[in-house]
């Protein structure tokens, strides 16, 4: 129940977020699943949707549709002169009287060194860089929401790579200065066990080495949510939940994770598949670990100082093992 009000708080947009992060594929998109909940857990909301994907129908959920590319002057040498009226016109749709919600589906159109420019200036902040907390935005009536598309390669990053230039090799990509900057990140995927027409990830895999999407994608009410919270204090929560866009119910799907220092070695998830053995324990583990009593000090009876006593039991035949016994 503590969960689904959370998850309900973030939808309604209660709490002063400025910056969300959403992950989709073209499996499960999220223009077809997660963007109606906002619009549906806040009725009053000001949705202004910047539509690079869709440009042509205008969402249910949302109250205004912008064609990002009737505004965006391609032949701008500067950011000003490329998306100047672009931002205009998102600050002209804005309510001051009513939280708004600014969608832009999808951010992988605008250049990787305009991206901070462009959050920045859609947020109205005049920092020249986004604070790894987001919430340090004094702008309150304003969310930012940009969806990424994971499937999407980005060709001028490899091509930087190859380059010559290592400063501009090394800048960090557009999902990394994301990933960073914002303070909610929902990472949506299809439930691939629900759907009849696949096996299950290898053969949608397969089926995607191939430019062919599986029949029942994209169109089913359910999918999987991973919600990661990043607090100002440096607490970060992560939940992973079922949606159902049709009931808009949220089933949890997971034990909630907490990290609560993100600099420590609280969270060792980043080291999966890097390290030749397991640096987990489970939950067994961990209780034998707690049951294990250790040899009992007893410094107070000893005048040269502490000792340790270690105190046989019955059973211990460590003296009656001979260690050069041949086992054979």
């Amino acid at each position: 129940m503590l969960k689904n009000y959370q998850v309900f708080q973030l939808f309604s947009l209660k709490e002063n977020t400025s910056l969300i992060l959403t992950l989709d594929t073209i499996l499960q998109t999220a223009s077809a699943s997660i963007l109606s909940e906002f619009k549906q857990n806040n009725q009053s909301l000001n949705v202004v949707y910047l539509g690079f994907d869709n440009a042509v129908n205008k969402p249910l959920y949302c109250d205004f549709l912008i064609k990002c590319f009737a505004f965006i002057d391609v032949s701008g040498k500067t950011f000003e002169d490329k998306y100047g009226k672009l931002i205009e016109l998102v600050n002209s749709k804005c309510d001051n009287n009513k939280h708004n919600l600014i969608i832009v589906d999808n951010i992988n159109n605008i250049e990787n060194e305009y991206i901070l420019n462009f959050v920045n200036s859609l947020n109205n902040t005049q920092d020249d860089m986004i604070s790894s907390s987001a919430e340090e935005n004094n702008n309150s009536n304003r969310t930012l929401l940009t969806v990424y598309h994971k499937d999407n390669v980005d060709f001028e990053k490899y091509q930087e790579i190859s380059s010559s230039n290592l400063a501009i090799s090394l800048f960090p990509t557009t999902l990394q200065l994301l990933t960073s900057s914002a303070n909610i990140i929902l990472d949506i995927n299809p439930v691939i066990t629900d759907n009849k027409f696949v096996d299950d990830e290898e053969d949608v895999d397969e089926h995607l080495s191939k430019f062919h999407i599986p029949r029942g994608f994209n169109n089913s009410s359910n999918y999987q949510l991973e919600l990661t919270h990043k607090r100002k204090s440096g607490r970060v929560t992560t939940f992973k939940f079922i949606m159902d866009s049709e009931k808009h119910e949220y089933i949890d799907n997971t034990k909630v994770v907490k990290v609560e220092n993100p600099f420590g070695n609280n969270d060792i998830s980043e080291f999966d598949g890097m390290t030749t053995f397991n640096l987990k324990s489970t939950e067994k583990q961990k209780q034998a670990k707690d049951n294990v009593e250790l040899p009992f000090m007893e410094a107070q009876q000893f005048s040269s100082g502490g000792a340790i006593v270690y105190e046989f039991e019955k059973d211990d035949d460590y003296d009656e093992e001979d260690p050069y016994e041949d086992p054979f």
